[in-house]
């Protein structure tokens, strides 16, 4: 798998743009900018699950298992950081009427996308596969706490932010003027609650361990207009602040596992940190990147059907590669079917 890695580097750094001398990306937290970074991670995330059916032993596999190994749970982080971004962005646009729409329009919409792909599971695994799922499991899987075989924690702590902003910026309703950094100070520690939260449910480490980026990406917005100054001043004082941000992304991956989740959580900050400031300089950008980042949630959450199918019909262990690329052509053509459903259905809604 080393190579299909090998080969997707090669495609990332396909029309890639480094911003002249002196000169910065100032839209680098744009839709348009932050698309094919989403594009990437896709498919890195889709590459890991991929990893878990098949075997990785091989010499050909070892440089792919090591890659993905020190990457880690930072597959996710930028969604969570530009996902908080976007969303403090909004608020600043939008005021309550934005937090409002939170849990009448975007946690119904989400939901609802997801336990369409969860309908989709059950039929795959308890009428296919024969699969039998407690009580316990079956109700709990529609908001994302269980699995009937589908990734859901990513989904479950989405859910919970969209309540928790809620709940954190409610009080724009009486008045909107200087009351972002209170209220993305309380988001911040209902987040840490959630966090101890979920970590003393006895759920595993991946679904808090990146958590605290989500209100990361929040008082980036509040405070991108000075961080944008302060950095991107000269291209002296930006090389600086890169080789410092390489420093600290390396020594905090070094000891990420000494204090368990909370040294996990600083290599988290440094390395998205370090990613948001790389990409002040460099711009990526392609059609197939900005695909798989015009994607993402269909991508996430369909791409353990193909899997889940293939391996059950022992191709997993017979031939690797055709297992990929197989579930990669049919995660593909579900994530197309799957989001041009629900656009026809939204627009139906909406007629």
């Amino acid at each position: 798998m080393t190579i299909v890695l090998a080969l997707f580097m090669l495609l990332m750094v396909y029309d890639m743009k480094i911003a002249k001398r002196g000169s910065f990306v100032s839209d680098y937290l744009s839709i348009e900018k932050t698309k094919p970074i989403k594009g990437i991670f896709t498919f890195l995330v889709f590459l890991s699950h991929a990893k878990s059916y098949i075997s990785m032993d091989s010499i050909f596999d070892k440089h792919c298992h090591i890659f993905l190994s020190l990457l880690g749970q930072m597959m996710v982080a930028m969604f969570l950081f530009y996902s908080g971004y976007g969303i403090m962005e909004s608020i600043k646009r939008k005021g309550f009427s934005y937090v409002a729409d939170l849990l009448k329009k975007r946690l119904p919409k989400l939901l609802i996308r997801f336990d369409v792909a969860v309908l989709l599971y059950f039929i795959l695994q308890h009428f296919i596969f024969n699969v039998r799922f407690d009580s316990f499991v079956f109700w709990t899987s529609w908001i994302a706490y269980s699995s009937l075989g589908n990734s859901n924690w990513y989904i479950f702590i989405m859910l919970s932010f969209y309540v928790l902003v809620f709940i954190s910026f409610y009080n724009l309703k009486r008045k909107e003027n200087n009351k972002y950094y209170t209220s993305a100070t309380i988001f911040t520690l209902l987040t840490i609650i959630l966090v101890f939260s979920l970590k003393y449910a006895g759920k595993q480490y991946w679904w808090y361990d990146t958590a605290i980026l989500f209100p990361l990406g929040v008082w980036y917005s509040l405070l991108k207009n000075k961080i944008d100054a302060f950095v991107m001043k000269n291209d002296r004082r930006y090389f600086i602040i890169f080789v410092i941000m390489i420093f600290i992304c390396l020594v905090s991956a070094k000891f990420k596992g000494i204090l368990g989740f909370i040294s996990y959580t600083v290599w988290g900050i440094a390395f998205t940190l370090f990613i948001v400031v790389s990409t002040m300089k460099i711009t990526f950008g392609n059609k197939i990147l900005n695909f798989f980042g015009d994607h993402v949630f269909s991508i996430y959450i369909l791409q353990r059907l193909p899997m889940i199918t293939l391996n059950n019909l022992g191709l997993a262990k017979s031939n690797k590669y055709l297992f990929f690329v197989l579930s990669l052509f049919i995660t593909i053509l579900l994530a197309i079917g799957f989001d041009k459903f629900f656009e026809l259905f939204e627009k139906k809604k909406q007629d």
